[in-house]
């Protein structure tokens, strides 16, 4: 988290995260920043007061008008999306893959049945406190698309993707099987058959 709020002032010098132009990074990011920061009251002021650039982020990335621009150049990756995910690979992977293996487990029980919304309750770290939550198997839906993506590349691709991916603490989770894949049909969650 603090490593978050000392890149604020990242947009102070750049307009989005990969360049001039917004990127999916800017609005895979923008989405959780806007619902769940932005626009509550307590967290919008601290996002406010603390990282002013990122809340200016934020506004630029709702407006409504288009922007045109570039992408840095050579596939330049900037610290902040190291940061970004070495963060997510820290807080939400545990969770993706203990996840994965609660819906092999229930799957096993139940046999392609319809999906229900959660699976039971598991205990998560944040920040080195640990709590309980849900099992939502959406989030490992949204995890197939990465996860999906990397195992389609060719041997080559994937080599020069490695060491940043194992820098990052994403690479071990890439190459974790998924056993049990989930499908959507209009708007319904469904293991894949």
């Amino acid at each position: 988290r603090q490593m978050c709020i000392r890149d604020s002032n990242y947009f102070k010098k750049n307009k989005y995260l990969m360049g001039s132009r917004p990127s999916i990074a800017d609005f895979s990011i923008f989405g959780p920043m806007f619902a769940f920061f932005y626009q509550d009251p307590f967290a919008g002021k601290i996002m406010k007061t603390k990282a002013p650039y990122v809340n200016i982020w934020v506004n630029r990335m709702n407006a409504k008008s288009r922007t045109k621009g570039n992408f840095f150049a050579d596939d330049k990756t900037p610290k902040i999306i190291d940061n970004i995910l070495n963060l997510m690979s820290l807080e939400q992977v545990p969770v993706l893959m203990e996840t994965a293996k609660i819906l092999n487990q229930w799957n096993s029980r139940n046999n392609y049945q319809d999906l229900p919304k959660t699976l039971g309750t598991h205990k998560f770290k944040l920040n080195g406190i640990e709590s309980e939550r849900a099992v939502y198997p959406y989030s490992l839906w949204m995890w197939q698309k990465p996860y999906q993506y990397y195992q389609s590349l060719n041997g080559g691709a994937k080599a020069k993707l490695n060491s940043w991916l194992h820098e990052v603490g994403l690479l071990t989770a890439l190459n974790e099987p998924l056993k049990t894949k989930l499908k959507k049909i209009n708007s319904h969650l469904l293991i894949a058959v």
